[in-house]
């Protein structure tokens, strides 16, 4: 439902590191960014991982989870589905 998800690691491991990790809990089509020097983590006030954004379309964050999420559960779908009709009521307003 036009919904991509991006990884972002924040510790020194290497990128095979990382999609080794990813692989082995099935996750292996995730995208994955490096913020070694926490300089993205710093910008978005991220005080704990793992902590989940949600952005529209147009890149504006329309959401913040902080801690585990279990993204496959019918109760996240659903919280999804109403982030995206907020943002599209709020874009055509």
């Amino acid at each position: 439902e036009d919904i991509l998800v991006v990884a972002l690691a924040q510790d020194d491991r290497s990128s095979a590191d990382v999609r080794a990790y990813l692989k082995k809990r099935n996750l292996a089509n995730l995208r994955v960014f490096h913020d070694r020097e926490g300089t993205l983590a710093a910008v978005l006030g991220i005080d704990g991982v793992p902590t989940s954004y949600v952005l529209d379309p147009q890149g504006r964050m329309i959401g913040v989870v902080k801690g585990r999420a279990s993204w496959d559960t019918p109760e996240a779908q659903a919280f999804l589905r109403y982030l995206k009709r907020a943002s599209a009521k709020t874009s055509s307003e």
